[in-house]
């Protein structure tokens, strides 16, 4: 499994002075605009042949009927704790254990640097806190490393991290 590495920050959520994390395009306004995330969700979809779209269903049911036909299997993803849980366990587990290979890509590395750990009725979790690091590819990569291990069965060999 690869992980492409593509993000947004919101101009009206950047710091002037400094330039944006690695691997974030700055965007105007304080959305990032969907179409832009699903053009680039397409791209992708017809750079690769990518075996599934796993997508949390708030704010992205409609973007992910209209990427369908793009992917073989299009799967809601809710991050609940009943799903999270498990998710951020396999991926600790798996960069520990030395099959998760991040550190040659820094943004992801970052992200991973600044996820935390909240507790919960289910266990522990990756959690998106109200502080200014970025941890969202942190979150994307316990979901589709848990995905990625459902389709094959069995363990994800291993990942990479990649970027532009």
């Amino acid at each position: 499994m690869v992980a492409d590495v593509t993000g947004w920050i919101m101009q009206a959520h950047s710091d002037p002075e400094k330039p944006p994390p690695l691997a974030h395009e700055v965007v105007e306004g304080d959305r990032v605009p969907i179409a832009l995330v699903e053009a680039r969700l397409e791209a992708l979809g017809e750079e690769f042949d990518i075996d599934e779209l796993a997508y949390d269903p708030w704010r992205f049911a409609r973007s992910a009927e209209l990427l369908e036909p793009v992917f073989h299997e299009v799967v809601e993803y809710p991050q609940t704790n009943e799903r999270m849980c498990p998710a951020s366990q396999k991926i600790y587990d798996a960069i520990i254990e030395g099959r998760a290979h991040v550190d040659g890509h820094p943004a992801l590395a970052a992200h991973i640097a600044a996820a935390v750990a909240a507790d919960t009725e289910r266990g522990w979790r990756l959690k998106k806190l109200q502080s200014r690091e970025a941890q969202d590819f942190a979150i994307a990569l316990a979901v589709a490393w848990d995905r990625a291990e459902q389709i094959a069965g069995v363990r994800a060999p291993s990942v990479e991290g990649v970027g532009r």
